[in-house]
């Protein structure tokens, strides 16, 4: 997760994924500040995945869509026809299984939405950009409330704060500013990553000492998870 190397999700994130998922949802700033890692379920639940195939059957699913679409030379004239190609979608399904994590309606993401949206729902709203509106002080404020409800809530709150404390907190916001702006200011993703060019200019100020500096030996060369 960028967040615990002084960075932010680049490469066009911050045009697809709060237009991924709906913004009311709270996914994208979850995933986004948090760095939870996803399984198959999660994937397929969210709709960044929309099958699963086991590492085992990829040759096999490589080589049904090679001869679903390849070409086939007429014996009559000797040309290169070809013949009327499958649904590619009906291949992908016929290989598609039930990950072994669990079907996507009992994945991790599923069976927390409510509270992810309770908590990170409104944190993308058109009023939260350019500073205002609701903020990683408030987003804090909310999981520590969460705490004193017990039970799966306070769970889901102790954990995602621990994961949060360990990350930049100039990274974190500057992620949800970037969101912010890359759904409400940006309108194709050539403008997200001109935006993330300049965020990601000013994450490389201040070397050794900045967050990305000492993220990237803390975490990636070192690994000693202390920055």
């Amino acid at each position: 997760p960028e967040t615990a190397i002084g960075l932010f999700p680049d490469v066009g994130s911050t045009y697809w994924m709060p237009r991924l998922f709906s913004p009311a949802s709270g996914l994208a700033p979850y995933l986004a500040l948090s760095g939870k890692r996803l399984n198959a379920s999660d994937l397929i639940h969210a709709g960044i995945a929309t099958h699963f195939v086991p590492s085992s059957r990829l040759k096999d699913l490589e080589q049904a869509i090679v001869e679903a679409t390849k070409f086939k030379t007429a014996d009559e004239t000797g040309e290169r026809t070809t013949e009327t190609v499958q649904d590619l979608s009906s291949v992908i399904t016929s290989f598609h299984e039930t990950p072994s994590t669990g079907l996507p309606q009992d994945s991790f993401l599923s069976q927390h939405s409510s509270v992810i949206e309770k908590v990170f729902g409104d944190s993308l709203d058109k009023s939260s950009t350019s500073g205002n509106g609701v903020g990683l002080g408030d987003l804090v404020v909310r999981l520590e409330q969460l705490n004193n409800d017990g039970g799966d809530i306070n769970d889901f709150s102790s954990t995602t704060l621990d994961s949060i404390s360990k990350m930049s907190p100039t990274s974190l916001k500057l992620t949800l500013e970037g969101l912010k702006r890359g759904l409400h200011e940006c309108s194709t993703v050539g403008e997200c990553l001109q935006m993330e060019f300049r965020m990601g200019q000013s994450c490389m100020k201040n070397p050794p000492h900045g967050d990305f500096y000492r993220g990237i030996r803390s975490v990636l060369i070192d690994r000693d998870n202390n920055p």
